[in-house]
């Protein structure tokens, strides 16, 4: 008998409880907020670096041994000033084949001469054939050629430097640019590998004109596709967040980066399988930028760029949260006397993932559900 007391007591306490907290519920008033007015863009996010717009690698077009550094890096240098001297490398054994090279044709050339002046002459009293007397005259001028050439190799390996033409090829390495020297990649005594068409030859300095620089990043193709020349860009300096640097757009990539790596690597199955598939950047190029008065950038500086698509002033604005998405019509949730609350149909415009221009279906001020309910029902 008291077991099922309690049993009965127990049933009626959660009764009441629950009858309670229900006509509590359905007593608190609903939370609404207003219909805003205001500002709203839409917007695309690149991330990337600051970079020189004009940058060269500096080669050599003489092997040897770097003999004397006159610059090193963060150093300012004009065009044409001197960044090192090389000092031509050439072993016994070599030296000796262009001098001897050198002679041979010296010899070779002293008897084309001879033959030819000979021929000349008959030439002249008509006793010499004209076939004849060009083919020696072609002969002699190749010889010509020979000797010069072995006298070049055998200058350059002797005194580093050369003349062909009116180009200097010397072992004094030149600046091509007025610019900073980025970074130098030798050292005095570190031997170097000249540039030739056979081989690439070694970088020994890095120049840039650090007065024009430029934003080099990444957008994802989301944002690519609204992205056009010329549009206005906002950049922020990771080193230097108080800094605010306005620029335009001048280039975006026609092809992703994934798509770029695959064609350029078909072959290459494992290493593009294990990429990730998701790796969708488009390069992007931001220019004309507007650095503040005594801002010094560096060459690298990470940095993010926004870009503004599209911008809409004193535009009617709720939050993208509040959204209804019904059969592919937008709704918002207006509270009802009667039912409670009822869906509003809308016609939205900008988003910058917070809120949403409201172009039609409601007013300013008006009253909105903060917190939709699970059952909503279309006028």
């Amino acid at each position: 008998m008291k077991k099922l007391l309690w049993c009965t007591g127990g049933l009626l306490l959660m009764a009441s409880m629950g009858y309670f907290i229900l006509h509590k519920k359905a007593a608190l008033p609903l939370k609404t907020i207003q219909v805003m007015q205001g500002s709203i863009s839409d917007k695309a996010t690149a991330i990337g670096q600051i970079l020189p717009e004009r940058s060269v690698k500096i080669k050599s077009q003489v092997s040897g041994i770097v003999a004397k550094l006159l610059h090193s890096e963060g150093d300012y240098v004009k065009e044409g000033d001197t960044l090192l001297q090389i000092q031509p490398l050439t072993s016994p054994g070599k030296y000796d084949e262009l001098k001897r090279e050198a002679e041979i044709k010296r010899v070779v050339e002293q008897a084309r001469k001879v033959e030819f002046e000979i021929i000349q002459a008959g030439y002249a009293q008509k006793s010499t054939e004209a076939f004849k007397y060009h083919q020696v005259k072609g002969d002699y001028q190749a010889a010509s050629l020979e000797r010069q050439r072995a006298e070049e190799q055998l200058a350059l390996a002797e005194k580093g430097k050369i003349v062909i033409g009116d180009r200097q090829i010397s072992s004094e390495i030149k600046s091509p640019i007025s610019g900073h020297i980025l970074a130098r990649q030798v050292n005095e005594g570190d031997p170097v590998v000249a540039q030739s068409e056979m081989q690439a030859g070694d970088v020994l300095f890095t120049l840039a004109d650090m007065q024009q620089l430029l934003f080099r990043g990444e957008v994802n193709e989301l944002d690519a596709v609204k992205l056009k020349e010329d549009l206005p860009a906002t950049l922020t300096i990771g080193a230097l967040p108080d800094i605010t640097i306005k620029g335009k757009i001048r280039k975006i990539a026609l092809q992703s980066e994934q798509a770029s790596e695959v064609n350029s690597a078909q072959s290459q199955t494992e290493k593009s399988s294990s990429a990730s598939k998701f790796n969708v950047g488009f390069k992007i190029e931001i220019g004309d930028l507007q650095i503040p008065t005594g801002v010094k950038l560096k060459s690298g500086y990470s940095a993010t760029a926004e870009i503004i698509v599209k911008q809409a002033r004193n535009v009617l604005l709720v939050p993208e949260r509040l959204l209804v998405f019904k059969e592919g019509k937008v709704y918002v949730q207006l509270p009802d006397k009667d039912k409670g609350s009822k869906l509003q149909l809308i016609k939205t415009g900008i988003s910058d993932g917070i809120n949403v221009e409201v172009v039609e279906g409601l007013k300013l001020g008006q009253d909105i559900i903060d917190k939709p309910m699970e059952e909503p029902k279309p006028d």
